[in-house]
C-alpha cells in the first residue's frame, strides 16, 4: 500500500509541476506600453515678458513628485492693461545633469504633448491666454503663449496650468483626454 501512495504522490506533484510549467509557458505576455512614458516633472517655471523686455518669473516646484511633500510655489504678479508673451520651461530635477522636459517637448514630442491654461478667481475674466506654437499637423502645444491682462482694478486669483500627453490618441481640445503629465497653480495678482 505504501507503493501505491508513495506512486500517487509522486504522480500528483509531478501533474502539478508540469501544470504550473505548461501555464507559465502559454501566457501572453504583456506588452510594453506603445509610444514615450510619462514624465517626470519636478519644476515648471513661467516666464513673461511684457513688450518693454522686462521679464516675470513664476515658479512650481514639487522636489519629491508624488511624495508627501507639498509643492514651494511662487506667485505671479502681472500689470493691468498689459500683454506678455511667455514661455513655459518643464525640468526633471531629479536627475543629474537636470533633464529638460520642454526641450524633448519642443525637439521631438509636440504632437503628443497639449498644455491647458485656466485663469479663476476674481482676475478670470481680466485675463486670455494664447498657445502660440503648434505640432506638425498644425495643432496647438502651448509651450509659448501670449497672455493679455485687461486694463481695470486690481483683481486676485490663481493661474493654471495643466500639461497633457497623448500616447496612441488624437489630441483635443477637452482637458479630461490624455494623461495628465503634470498640474501646476500658480497664485495671480494683478496689479494697476
Amino acid at each position: 500500500m505504501n507503493t501505491i501512495i508513495r506512486n500517487s504522490l509522486f504522480l500528483l506533484a509531478a501533474s502539478a509541476i508540469f501544470s504550473a510549467c505548461k501555464d507559465d509557458d502559454t501566457k501572453p505576455e504583456t506588452p510594453a506600453k506603445p509610444g514615450n512614458p510619462v514624465e517626470v516633472i519636478t519644476t515648471v517655471k513661467l516666464e513673461l515678458e511684457d513688450p518693454s523686455g522686462k521679464v516675470t518669473t513664476a515658479t512650481w516646484k514639487d522636489a519629491d513628485g508624488d511624495g508627501p511633500g507639498a509643492p514651494v510655489i511662487s506667485g505671479l504678479t502681472l500689470s493691468t492693461g498689459q500683454h506678455y508673451d511667455g514661455v513655459v520651461y518643464l525640468l526633471d530635477e531629479s536627475k543629474t545633469p537636470t533633464d529638460s522636459i520642454s526641450n524633448q517637448i519642443e525637439e521631438k514630442e509636440k504632437e503628443a504633448h497639449q498644455f491647458f491654461y485656466t485663469i479663476s478667481g476674481g482676475a478670470a475674466s481680466r485675463v486670455t491666454v494664447e498657445k502660440e506654437d503648434k505640432d506638425a499637423n498644425n495643432l496647438p502645444v502651448g509651450l509659448k503663449i501670449h497672455v493679455d491682462v485687461s486694463p481695470g482694478m486690481a483683481a486676485t486669483g490663481t493661474f493654471k496650468l495643466v500639461l497633457k500627453h497623448y500616447d496612441g490618441i488624437n489630441k483635443s481640445a477637452d482637458v479630461t483626454v490624455g494623461e495628465t503629465d503634470v498640474e501646476a497653480e500658480f497664485p495671480l495678482t494683478l496689479t494697476p
